[in-house]
């Protein structure tokens, strides 16, 4: 779950369509993320972007069991379906699949993260 100033995102079972990676920024589109608001009695489901801007660090691994790890390929996008989601202290981390294969841990830290959608903005806390 990702919290934000206006509700919160659950990212579980969304699909990533695509990531940009710009200079210190990074943005990342996803399908069907659920939505619950904060101020009207509003849930839904929607596609949003999250856009992290002055990237500090990124890092992403496969863990492949018995406490072993490997480091993921960043050139593309190292998560295509994310069961897992939070942010704590400016960092982002998703957790889930690649191409049907488990499990991968992709972690972002950022000082700004906002999460998009259609004319909506809102900062993740």
């Amino acid at each position: 779950m990702i919290y934000a100033d206006i509700g919160s995102f659950d990212l579980e079972n969304s699909r990533i369509d695509g990531v940009l990676r710009s200079g210190s920024e990074i943005a990342i589109s996803f399908k069907s993320i659920f939505f619950e608001s904060n101020k009207h009695q509003t849930n839904e489901q929607l596609n949003a972007v999250i856009r992290l801007s002055n990237v500090t660090s990124e890092s992403a691994t496969q863990h492949l069991g018995g406490g072993v790890e490997k480091h993921a390929d960043l050139s593309d996008c190292p998560i295509d379906i994310v069961e897992l989601a939070s942010i704590e202290n400016g960092t982002l981390n998703l957790q889930g699949y690649k191409n049907n294969t488990p499990w991968f841990c992709w972690e972002i830290t950022a000082l700004s993260i906002i999460i998009e959608w259609g004319e909506n903005r809102a900062t993740a806390t």
